[in-house]
């Protein structure tokens, strides 16, 4: 990190850089999330929603993090959220799917595959190749 500011401070703009704030991970935390097809809330993601379009699931319990810490937000037991393949799909696009931390959520319900399409891909035919691989699939 030193040897990175050292190395900026050379150029015109950056001489009075300073370092505010280091974390002792590496890691993001917040990224970016699309405006996907369907947005998953953190009411969806509380309650089990099951989409219809359901591609996998998520066990993950929400755990905010901000200036004060973590504030971990257990789920009730047995508590499995969906992901639906909307979320994965932004919105007005063609022959585009994102996957990770950056799916259609909101903040909260995102603090919880790719495949290469040469045409258009059903939903059975993602659920298929999913459980080849192992995946654990809504029905």
């Amino acid at each position: 990190m030193l040897r990175m500011m050292r190395f900026l401070m050379q150029f015109p703009g950056f001489e009075r850089l300073r370092l505010e704030r280091l974390q002792p991970e590496a890691g993001v935390r917040e990224t970016y999330r699309i405006v996907g097809e369907t947005k998953v809330s953190v009411g969806d993601y509380t309650s089990r929603r099951v989409f219809a379009d359901g591609v996998g699931y998520s066990f993950y319990p929400i755990d905010l993090h901000d200036e004060r810490g973590i504030r971990p937000w257990p789920l009730k037991q047995g508590t499995v959220a969906t992901i639906p393949l909307g979320a994965l799909i932004p919105k007005g696009s063609r022959d585009v799917m994102v996957a990770g931390r950056c799916i259609s959520s909101d903040r909260l319900a995102n603090s919880a595959s790719a495949l290469a399409a040469k045409g258009s891909v059903t939903l059975a035919e993602i659920l298929k190749a999913l459980r080849q691989h192992g995946a654990i699939t809504p029905a």
